[in-house]
């Protein structure tokens, strides 16, 4: 019997899929956008270290566009509306910034018939994974709540550093 387990590429995947339907409704920045664009980037940082692998999204306050960007080692992103194309339109935005992270399982998963066997007869039961744990505070996930903005200028140098505390 294989059991299905949740990855962090997963987890990850399943926020980029809901930002994705969230596009649709709010709209990313249409392939037929003619707005100007200007190049944004910054670094999120917590209590002062960069934080990896966490997905920052630009909401624009007024008008339509969302950019959503992931954060490299250093903690760098590159925002772009629509993504592939170069920059994002002028404006106030709102951020939000999410990061979530899974562990191993307690109990070591049978790799073999004879491990899975040997665990049944002794009554251990294959752990549930651990849910997914926040990388960064849960408020700064939602617009509504990070108190988080920017705006992107277009003579700006439009490169951000958001601080963020546990």
């Amino acid at each position: 019997m294989k059991v299905c387990r949740s990855t962090p590429g997963s987890a990850v995947g399943a926020f980029l899929l809901g930002v994705a339907c969230l596009c649709g409704v709010t709209g990313c920045g249409e392939a037929g956008d003619s707005r100007p664009k200007y190049k944004a980037s910054g670094t999120v940082l917590l209590e002062g270290a960069p934080v990896e692998g966490a997905v920052v999204a630009f909401v624009l306050e007024e008008g339509s566009g969302t950019a959503v960007a992931m954060t490299d080692e250093m903690g760098k992103f590159q925002l772009n509306m629509p993504p592939g194309k170069n920059g994002i339109p002028a404006g106030k935005y709102k951020i939000s910034v999410r990061k979530t992270t899974t562990s191993a399982p307690a109990n070591k998963e049978p790799t073999t018939f004879e491990e899975m066997e040997k665990q049944h007869k002794a009554g251990i039961q294959a752990a549930p994974p651990p849910p997914p744990k926040l990388g960064v505070p849960a408020r700064y996930g939602d617009t509504a709540t990070s108190q988080l903005t920017e705006e992107v200028e277009p003579d700006g140098k439009n490169e951000f550093v958001l601080e963020l505390k546990g």
